[in-house]
């Protein structure tokens, strides 16, 4: 028996169940939600027109915290401020030569091998050592009256030079010990015959004493020599970072270009692996030997790099205690702190320090840790290299290779996972990743090496 039932007749419910049997009594209630459930949307699309308002930090993960976000500057490796457009003709031009000028800078070794005693580098091998100092893409900033560069280096060298120097210590700090330990027997003996010799004697013992002593001396001073060989490397690699040194040579030179102050952010990095641009760069000069291997090329970049475990749970792992800073105040500016008449010194003290603190030094410690904690942009979440070109040991149809390696992820996390907004770049690539490219050549032909790194928000 089919039922009707139609949601606008009004009936008694007392005479409804007296014709209702206990068959059909779950089908009609069935029927009657399909109907009500129609009818409230119907009514919620026609009548209900008000515009739904979502407080922004509503979530409660976001309320009161600050989103950091990269700067816009990442699209471009040069911005303009200029109020003339003429002067803007030649930043293309005059870019390539500064790239080249600070290369080859950082590039620059000893001329001669007196303090060395090294094989002379010729200018040719020079750039593609692999022990040099690597640089990024420089970033310019122009103004109306100054160029602000910007680098990240990653000093490989800095590594050989601590390898050279531990390895010369142990070869020659044994030598070193047992001929100056002979050096003082030579000359308790020297001085005990004197005693029962005559002046003739003396004279000869003198002289062959003197042999072997200025014999032992010079082997002594060519062995500390060889300890001490790789600090004149250091020198020079400090001498690049000084500022009163060789650093203030470098804008003397492209103020006459570009005719403005220079002001340089350089960037230390502790590996290679956190910048795309200085490893992919660093590949390609392992790819141009000719004795190389792709894959454990590859894999030993790609292992470089750590990644915290289950990072999309970061956030959830985080305890957010009510006595904080960040959540005990709603508007954590300082005219509504100090309406409340609260020294911030004094706040700080009792929020972020666990510890009794004896005097401020030990605050400013402990605060800067603090700081330095709450970075963002410090989390690693993935790295992708993709090397393509023609890479074979030897001439053949299929010299053309492809070979991808990665770690990780690049999606963003605290977008997709964590629901929150950021800002999006007008090209290809996400506001959490940086990507560079690097072309080079080998004896059979060009190559391309593509990298990608990914941070958490």
């Amino acid at each position: 028996m089919r039922w009707v039932v139609s949601t606008m007749i009004l009936f008694n419910a007392q005479h409804f169940f007296y014709y209702l049997n206990k068959h059909n009594y779950y089908k009609f209630l069935f029927m009657l939600k399909i109907n009500t459930a129609i009818k409230n949307k119907i009514f919620i699309k026609n009548l209900n027109l008000v515009s739904k308002i979502k407080v922004i930090g509503s979530h409660s993960q976001d309320s009161r915290r600050i989103v950091y976000v990269p700067a816009y500057s990442k699209e471009w490796n040069s911005i303009l401020y200029y109020f003339n457009k003429n002067s803007s003709k030649n930043v293309p031009v005059n870019k390539i030569n500064l790239i080249k000028i600070i290369n080859s800078y950082f590039n620059m070794c000893f001329k001669t091998n007196y303090f060395t005693e090294s094989s002379y580098i010729p200018m040719v091998l020079r750039p593609v050592l692999l022990r040099n100092i690597h640089i990024s893409k420089p970033e310019f900033k122009y103004t109306n009256d100054k160029v602000q560069v910007n680098i990240h280096t990653a000093n490989i060298e800095k590594n050989e030079l601590y390898n050279s120097f531990a390895n010369s210590i142990f070869c020659n700090i044994q030598s070193i010990t047992f001929w100056s330990k002979n050096l003082k027997l030579i000359t308790f003996e020297f001085f005990n015959s004197l005693k029962s010799q005559n002046d003739l004697n003396k004279n000869e013992a003198l002289k062959i004493y003197m042999s072997k002593y200025l014999f032992i001396k010079k082997k002594i001073s060519k062995w500390i020599f060889e300890i001490r060989q790789p600090e004149y490397f250091n020198y020079l690699k400090v001498f690049k970072f000084d500022k009163e040194k060789f650093l203030d040579k470098l804008p003397y030179i492209l103020n006459k270009m570009l005719k403005k102050k220079i002001k340089y952010n350089i960037i230390n990095v502790k590996t290679f692996s956190l910048n795309p641009e200085i490893f992919s760069i660093f590949l390609a000069l392992k790819l141009k030997k000719q004795t190389f291997n792709l894959v454990t090329a590859m894999e030993g970049l790609v292992r470089r790099l750590r990644i915290p475990t289950r990072m999309w749970d970061y956030e959830k792992n985080i305890a957010y205690i009510t006595d904080i800073f960040a959540n005990s105040y709603r508007n954590i500016s300082i005219l509504k702190i100090k309406s409340q008449k609260e020294c911030i010194h004094d706040i700080l003290k009792n929020i972020y320090v666990f510890n009794p603190i004896k005097n401020d030094k030990d605050f400013t410690l402990d605060v800067m840790g603090v700081i330095f904690r709450k970075l963002r942009l410090k989390h690693m979440l993935g790295i992708r290299v993709e090397v393509k070109g023609r890479l074979t040991k030897r001439y053949r149809a299929d010299r053309a290779i492809y070979k991808l390696g990665w770690k990780g992820g690049l999606k963003n996390i605290a977008s997709s996972r964590l629901k929150r907004r950021f800002n999006t770049y007008r090209g290809p690539n996400s506001s959490n990743t940086m990507y560079s490219i690097t072309n080079s050549t080998r004896r059979i032909g060009a190559f391309a090496v593509k990298g990608w790194v990914s941070t958490k928000l």
